[in-house]
């Protein structure tokens, strides 16, 4: 980009965990996240013209 505006971006996540135990190391978990986005004017280009965003997902994470 060769342009001088300032673009910004702000991001917040929530997320819950679910494990076996209560150990650092424990697997498998499951999370479940929310995430919103929110940026500014100038970077609404790169956006289509949105002002915010979000994500909803579910994530697991298993060790072998």
């Amino acid at each position: 980009l060769s342009s001088t505006k300032t673009l910004s971006l702000t991001r917040l996540t929530f997320a819950y965990e679910i494990a076996l135990n209560k150990s650092i190391w424990a697997r498998p978990v499951m999370r479940a996240y929310l995430t919103e986005s929110f940026w500014n004017k100038e970077n609404r280009v790169n956006f289509n013209n949105k002002k915010e965003g979000h994500a909803v997902g579910f994530q697991t994470e298993v060790w072998f």
